[in-house]
């Protein structure tokens, strides 16, 4: 509540009283029926909603193992889709050149392939 911002993409900090918020998606006035205390929450906005991916990421760009580089973008916030070799890239949080994920993998080059979600 102290900083009103949210590090997670597209949540936003609520209020829900004068001592505490917190970062959610959504928020609806009143009580929360998944607290174990049914104190109200105002639900009012406080500070920027932090910034998520664009509504036609989840569909147009890859998920899980999928071969990234033909979308050249990865579903899944914070990912990027990094290059293992001509043959095969995959989202990922981060790369090391020269990492291997099993023993008898081909090392990851780790050339970025479009941008970072």
């Amino acid at each position: 509540r102290s900083t009103q911002f949210c590090s997670t993409p597209g949540t936003q900090c609520f209020q829900k009283n004068d001592g505490w918020g917190s970062c959610l998606p959504s928020c609806e006035p009143g009580p929360n029926f998944q607290e174990p205390e049914w104190n109200t929450w105002s639900c009012k906005p406080l500070g920027p909603r932090s910034p998520g991916a664009a509504p036609w990421v989840q569909q147009k760009c890859a998920h899980g193992g999928e071969n990234c580089a033909p979308k050249g973008c990865c579903a899944t916030p914070g990912q990027q889709c990094y290059k293992q070799s001509p043959y095969y890239s995959k989202c990922k949080p981060s790369c090391e050149k020269g990492e291997k994920e099993h023993q008898w993998d081909t090392p990851w080059n780790c050339e970025k392939v479009g941008m970072r979600t």
